[in-house]
């Protein structure tokens, strides 16, 4: 890609980014650390954007380098990160009672990296040369699967508390712990409306 042609990309990812936030150069450019007038050259293309202010950007707008090269599309890592896991809400009937519990929706090469890293940096016996060769093997293995659109996995989060046996649970049934599940979601809920 030209010079030239990379000016205009970033010139249009900063009136993107700055029209979508709702904010005048003005505000823009006090964001990132510079005045008005030169923030207005850098998005007609007449100045270059520094490497300070590019990464003030990136930083404060939580969008890649990339994306501001317009070399990427306008996803930020948050929109990135919620297509590689997020949380959905199921309904079960328990014949009188309907009781929603979530799943959480993980990739599935994501998953296995995260399983598989937590192993090899938590075993103490495997040396040290053979656990980066490892890592990096798992890394490199979890960005091509992802690149090729892996499926999704459903997983049920459950609270660590209700992992340990008491003498609460010794009878339980399936749908006694999904109740309980239900159960700790509203008690998070209702923790987080009291903080705030």
């Amino acid at each position: 890609m030209k010079y030239e042609e990379v000016k205009k990309n970033v010139s249009k990812q900063l009136k993107i980014l700055r029209k979508r936030s709702g904010e005048t150069q003005e505000t823009f450019a006090s964001k990132i650390g510079t005045s008005k007038e030169n923030y207005a050259k850098i998005e007609q293309g007449k100045t270059n954007l520094t490497l300070e202010n590019l990464t003030q950007i990136a930083e404060y707008y939580h969008v890649s380098f990339d994306f501001i090269c317009g070399q990427e599309d306008d996803k930020t890592s948050l929109d990135k990160l919620e297509s590689l896991i997020f949380i959905e809400y199921h309904k079960l009937d328990i014949g009188s009672q309907i009781i929603e519990y979530p799943t959480l929706n993980i990739n599935q090469a994501l998953f296995k990296y995260l399983l598989q890293s937590a192993y090899i940096k938590n075993n103490q016996a495997i040396p040290s040369d053979i656990k980066n060769y490892w890592m990096k093997k798992e890394i490199d293995e979890c960005y091509d699967s992802i690149n090729n659109k892996t499926q999704m996995k459903k997983v049920v989060p459950i609270m660590e508390e209700l992992i340990y046996p008491d003498e609460h649970k010794n009878n339980w049934k399936q749908e006694d712990l999904i109740k309980e599940i239900s159960h700790q979601k509203i008690l998070f809920n209702l923790e987080r409306e009291r903080d705030s």
